[in-house]
């Protein structure tokens, strides 16, 4: 006997096969005409068989629902990746552009340097490249280790210095704070915000307090 659900399940067959062979006969042959009258009668003797094609067809538009669905979440996430990508080349543009422009500015305080710079002796210059002593520099940028390629850094007045998680730009290099002061503020002017006076002794950084004497 047809339940009720086997019942619809064929009469939903059943009209759309009716509704296939009266719409879309002139592009049906006649054998597949033959084999549509042919599958209607024998779902219609074998009900069971009508109701496992509807239970997988059922099955295959829910998994295809959900294909559907992952393909949307992986589109947004892919979107969303691409913002962030976008993002962070505009980042990194943005401070090659500031370097850049730092390089020109630079120029400018060239008087200055002259004037504040002391003169390094070939006595006082260590092995490693580093000057012997209390240096003072005047850092404009501290950035996460790996945006900045040392090909940037065009100016023999501006350094990058690589640490374990950072790149610090570091411009000048002096023997006295006020020289250093004087650079800072001059650069703060040009719009650099955050520029600010560090320390080194024989090439290891120190704190400000420790260069000028301080314990």
């Amino acid at each position: 006997m047809f339940t009720i659900g086997n019942k619809k399940s064929f009469f939903l067959l059943l009209a759309f096969s009716f509704f296939a062979f009266g719409m879309n006969a002139q592009e049906l042959s006649k054998e597949e005409v033959k084999k549509w009258k042919d599958l209607a009668k024998e779902y219609k003797k074998n009900p069971a068989a009508l109701k496992i094609l509807t239970e997988k067809s059922e099955g295959l538009e829910a998994e295809l629902n959900e294909l559907n669905a992952e393909v949307g979440q992986l589109q947004q996430e892919s979107s969303s990746f691409q913002a962030q990508m976008s993002r962070k080349n505009a980042q990194i543009n943005d401070l090659q552009t500031q370097i850049n422009r730092l390089n020109m500015d630079l120029s400018e305080a060239q008087a200055s340097l002259a004037s504040a710079e002391t003169s390094k002796g070939s006595s006082e210059v260590m092995t490693d490249g580093y000057i012997a002593g209390v240096v003072f520099k005047v850092q404009i940028g501290a950035f996460e280790r790996g945006q900045l390629s040392s090909d940037l850094m065009t100016s023999e007045n501006l350094n990058l210095e690589n640490t374990e998680d950072y790149q610090k730009v570091v411009v000048g290099q002096f023997r006295d704070y006020e020289s250093a002061k004087i650079l800072r503020d001059q650069l703060k002017k040009m719009g650099v915000k955050g520029a600010w006076i560090v320390s080194y002794r024989d090439g290891e950084r120190i704190t400000v307090k420790e260069a000028l004497g301080g314990e």
